[in-house]
């Protein structure tokens, strides 16, 4: 019974890695976010041309737009994480970005072990060299999830059209002002507590090390803040970790991107930055990057 459950599954293994390349791009759908930080782990690592641009970051910076950044920029941001992540995979992975855009608001989350180790143990990678079908993005379910999309999807259109029923409009990316006051108020409060001094010093160490490691190697490193909300930006929490990092790394010795403007940022929920907005700091990312 083992034997034959055995020979079954490798034989569907075996099916799927001829299939999966073949299906159609159209129905693929990675199943939340936890997912899709392995998707692009796993790509970076497997895919990303060599001396590439890289940027590090958490779910601020992963609001700018990778079409608007351009195919020699890969985005290791991580919702849920943080650029200690992207520092690791880089190192673990022995690829040392052309340039590398680290940003600085969330260093106090640690690395993610699990997915680090998913990204870059070699045996993981030799297998997902030799077949597709081991990657996240060939995943069954990324297949089925999609299909089951794509069939909602069509079910929303065609049933209401046969009711004779107007289509709903789409709704707008503004939030109700209470539900973004309640937004603010857990961003406060998140943002008002100070993180340990040693913890913060032992952080900013590592970024230290890493970051000379690669700019010997030949990297260079450009540091930026993403903005937020300026009632949020100089609480306890981002006014620490600002000043820790300006003093381990200043101006003049290492280069920063300015985002400073006269006017405030937008955002949709006081920390991530609207799309409009999140073009803007791509636009100042081409404009420093003919300096380098």
């Amino acid at each position: 019974m083992i034997l034959r459950s055995l020979i079954v599954c490798l034989a569907a293994v075996i099916a799927w890695h001829f299939i999966q390349p073949r299906m159609p791009g159209n129905h693929h759908r990675i199943p939340g976010q936890v997912r899709a930080n392995h998707h692009r782990a796993q790509s970076y690592v497997l895919h990303a041309p060599a001396g590439s641009e890289v940027v590090a970051g958490s779910s601020m910076s992963d609001r700018l737009d990778a079409a608007e950044l351009g195919p020699a920029r890969a985005k290791l941001t991580f919702p849920g994480g943080g650029p200690l992540t992207a520092l690791e995979i880089i190192r673990r992975s022995g690829r040392t970005p052309s340039v590398l855009w680290f940003e600085t608001n969330l260093i106090i989350r640690d690395a993610d072990e699990t997915l680090i180790g998913d990204a870059t143990e070699a045996w993981r990678v030799d297998l997902r060299q030799h077949s597709s079908a081991f990657t996240e993005h060939g995943r069954p379910s990324a297949y089925g999830v999609g299909i089951v999309r794509t069939l909602f999807a069509r079910a929303c259109r065609v049933i209401p059209a046969l009711g004779g029923a107007a289509p709903t409009p789409s709704a707008g990316t503004s939030l109700d002002p209470a539900v973004f006051e309640g937004m603010m108020s857990g961003n406060r409060k998140h943002l008002s507590k100070s993180p340990d001094p040693a913890d913060l010093a032992r952080r900013v160490k590592l970024i230290g090390e890493a970051v000379d490691s690669l700019q010997k190697a030949g990297c260079k490193v450009v540091f930026f803040e993403m903005p937020c909300e300026p009632s949020l930006k100089d609480l306890a929490e981002p006014a620490a970790i600002r000043d820790a990092m300006r003093k381990r790394f200043p101006e003049g010795q290492y280069r920063w991107l300015d985002l400073s403007r006269d006017t405030p940022w937008q955002t949709t929920d006081g920390i991530h930055l609207t799309p409009a907005e999140a073009t803007q700091v791509v636009e100042r990312m081409r404009e420093l990057v003919r300096e380098l």
